[in-house]
């Protein structure tokens, strides 16, 4: 029987966003260098992504190919006949196709709203959706809900600083 694990390791990727944007903010605006939020934006892009991913291909078995409204297609016909559907997690991941394509944008950027907006609020939707839709489907759901917890302190108390 194959184990339907998220790896844990994906949660190092959030360690340093809240100190990455705490310094990213505190720049002065004509000396923001692109660099430090484009770090920050990559890595939660890549986070956001990885996790959804590992949820949809190891609790469903369904590979996600691609972060746009074609795999939002595909994703609702995977699931349009199965009674054990996801749903909350299936809009969770509709929304953050649209929050992608926002962030993705401009690739070289020197404004950090998008990604604050993923980091301080989107985040913590994914994680509550995960912690309603995962249980019972992810094997090692509560080692990932206790990184969510842990993570989350850290997401509300940089959110409040910046």
């Amino acid at each position: 029987m194959s184990s339907k694990r998220i790896e844990l390791g994906l949660f190092d990727l959030l360690k340093d966003i809240g100190m990455l944007m705490e310094k990213a903010i505190s720049q002065n605006k004509d000396d923001k260098s692109s660099l430090p939020i484009l770090e920050i934006r990559d890595k939660l892009t890549v986070f956001c992504k990885n996790f959804l991913i590992q949820f949809f291909y190891v609790g469903y078995g369904y590979l996600i190919d691609g972060i746009n409204a074609t795999t939002m297609n595909k994703l609702e016909g995977f699931f349009a006949f199965n009674p054990d559907r996801p749903t909350k997690m299936i809009d969770i991941m509709s929304e953050y196709v649209g929050i992608h394509m926002d962030v993705m944008g401009d690739p070289y950027t020197r404004e950090i709203r998008m990604s604050k907006k993923l980091y301080c609020s989107f985040l913590s939707k994914l994680f509550g959706v995960f912690e309603k839709e995962g249980e019972g489907i992810i094997d090692n759901f509560e080692e990932i809900t206790e990184k969510i917890k842990r993570t989350m302190k850290i997401i509300e108390e940089t959110c409040k600083r910046i």
